[in-house]
């Protein structure tokens, strides 16, 4: 089972650093978002080679033929 973190940092000047680890793409953002709503404040995003990656979604199909 994949898992997920997100470990958040805070300074003693009140500043904030967000870290993602195990997710893929644009979901990263999303739970970070969804994580830091309501918090007000200037942010800049600094976009980890794991967003660009493409998460790998396998599949398995049972196929049976009736003959």
């Amino acid at each position: 089972m994949k898992e997920f973190n997100i470990e958040i940092e805070i300074d003693e000047n009140g500043n904030i650093i967000a870290d993602t680890r195990g997710f893929h793409g644009k979901v990263c953002e999303q739970e970070l978002d969804d994580l830091l709503e309501g918090i007000d404040g200037e942010s800049e995003d600094k976009k980890k080679p794991e967003y660009f990656a493409k998460e790998q979604i396998v599949t398995k199909t049972n196929i049976k033929n009736k003959l």
